[in-house]
């Protein structure tokens, strides 16, 4: 009979390790694989993790499990009953009643491998728990401990992970060094960096053969897959997106591809949770200046003040201005914004240019500027530059505008920040029909100015939104307060606590002709 019940707890407790492993797995893996950034989630979301359902399962599972080792034996049938509830129940809750989440783990190679070594660590305490006449306790031990077996499994691979990160940036290293002729553009800021490169990208292809980091690629290991993978002997540009989360993150990126030439499009109040300040947003997003100091050009947001208090710093620095002030070298001017794209003209030492794209708000404008600026510096004509803005297409989920049936979405959900969701509601103002309606659960990582920033984010809102639908009571407060500020009908907000019960609402209220602006979408990682 014992034989019998530690095999079926031991299913059982198989059953939950899985899930909650992977759950974690899934955290750790959203935080960048770092012990620190995955610790301070846990710490953030300890109510969540830690509600009264799970702690009353923990305690009701230990008790159960330790009587068992200590009663009678024609008890244990009983007590391993009990347990058997209690943890049937549970399962069912976590396979069953979970929250969908948004972007699904990624089977990397690296997590292939924690999980191998996850499996042989269960399986060696497995073996010691059986061996034990504490078996059943040692099992509900052994549920409990998941992420601490994770996170050993990270550690006892992260002298092989170290190695291969080692190997991998050393032959990527060799191919660039070996392709002499290769012109590569470093492309960072706070926000636009991703727009950017992909509007330089379309651009530069009228007559380079162009590579790009893909996707949202903008860490050393990106670039290093991209270099490995992609590069070759045809290749005559790369642009290299280069994100940051703490100082000497982009330094690292220039010591491997030395770019000749870099683009800042914007600095602002973004990963203040890691930075600390503004001060040391400015300093790490320059490391890309100083990359370029002494043999290249930078092209900088100039209408941006922070970039502004960046260029003091290094006035050393062969650089190009751009955007709507009337210092930059190339100045963007007569701009006329309509719900079907931009037209504006562009100044520069060649004179006044026309330029005309389907792409939507200011921030797109400014980030073609800065790319019209590099194709200049790169010799290209005006005609080729011009066929590339009109091919311009929206990147996924950054104001792409979308047609439902017989409404709008403007599809902002990558990633908001304070500026560019000041633009997105600049660009829904200019809707004329029907309601105008956003769904936000707010922004992230803006330490210190969080509520300021939340606050006058409630109050744009109020200036030109019909509805407005909140996802998450504890983050979005600061925009409740700011919508308050300006007398906003607050019969009008629906706070709701997941993105899928907004989108529910939004079926029961839409009509034709609307147009809903749904501004940034929280990673599972982050605490709606």
């Amino acid at each position: 009979m014992d034989i019998i019940i530690f095999i079926t707890a031991l299913i059982l407790t198989s059953l939950y390790s899985y899930k909650k492993s992977f759950y974690h797995l899934h955290m750790f893996q959203l935080n960048s694989y770092r012990i620190e950034r995955y610790m301070k989630f846990i710490q953030a979301n300890a109510k969540k993790i830690l509600n009264r359902y799970a702690i009353a399962f923990i305690t009701a599972i230990l008790i159960s499990s330790m009587f068992y080792t200590v009663i009678q034996e024609f008890q244990n049938i009983i007590v391993f009953s009990l347990w058997f509830v209690f943890i049937v129940i549970r399962l069912y809750y976590l396979y069953f009643k979970n929250e969908r989440t948004k972007k699904a783990l990624a089977f990397t190679m690296r997590v292939k491998r924690i999980v191998i070594v996850m499996i042989v660590l269960n399986i060696i305490l497995v073996a010691i728990i059986a061996m034990t006449s504490l078996n059943l306790f040692g099992l509900t031990v052994l549920m409990l401990i998941t992420p601490l077996i994770m996170l050993a499994s990270n550690l006892i691979l992260k002298p092989f992970e170290f190695y291969l990160k080692k190997y991998y940036y050393n032959d990527a290293k060799k191919i660039l060094e070996d392709h002499k002729e290769l012109i590569v553009i470093g492309v960072t800021g706070s926000y636009g960096k991703t727009s950017t490169k992909f509007i330089l990208e379309t651009i530069l292809s009228q007559q380079f053969t162009t590579l790009v980091t893909p996707h949202s690629y903008n860490t050393t290991l990106g670039v290093v897959l991209t270099v490995r993978g992609k590069l070759n002997r045809s290749t005559e540009v790369f642009i290299a997106e280069m994100g940051a989360k703490q100082k000497g993150d982009i330094k690292e990126i220039c010591d491997l591809v030395k770019p000749k030439y870099g683009v800042v499009t914007a600095v602002g109040p973004q990963h203040l949770e890691t930075f600390g300040s503004l001060k040391n947003v400015i300093n790490t997003k320059f490391e890309l200046m100083e990359a370029i100091a002494d043999k290249g050009k930078g092209f900088v947001n100039g209408d941006s003040a922070n970039i502004q208090v960046g260029m003091k710093r290094f006035s050393k620095v062969n650089y190009v201005s751009y955007g709507t002030n009337a210092d930059n070298k190339v100045k963007i001017v007569d701009v006329n914004q309509t719900i079907h794209g931009s037209e504006f003209n562009v100044v520069t030492s060649r004179g006044k240019q026309f330029y005309q794209t389907k792409l939507l708000g200011m921030h797109n404008i400014l980030n073609i500027a800065g790319a019209i600026a590099v194709a200049i510096e790169l010799g290209m004509s005006y005609e080729k530059i011009s066929m590339g803005v009109k091919e311009l297409k929206a990147v996924e989920h950054r104001l792409e505008l979308k047609r439902q049936d017989d409404y709008y979405i403007l599809d902002d959900a990558f990633n908001s920040n304070p500026t560019g969701a000041r633009f997105a509601i600049d660009v829904l103002s200019q809707f004329d029909s029907g309601k105008k309606i956003i769904m936000t659960p707010g922004m992230i990582e803006l330490g210190d100015m969080d509520a300021e920033l939340h606050f006058e984010f409630g109050k744009q809102i109020a200036e030109v939104c019909d509805i407005v639908i909140l996802i998450g009571q504890n983050k979005t407060k600061d925009i409740v307060k700011g919508l308050k500020s300006k007398d906003y009908d607050m019969s009008k907000v629906q706070v709701l606590k997941t993105v899928y019960d907004g989108f529910a609402y939004l079926r029961q209220i839409v009509t034709s002709g609307d147009v809903i602006l749904i501004e940034n979408d929280l990673p599972d990682n982050f605490n709606e």
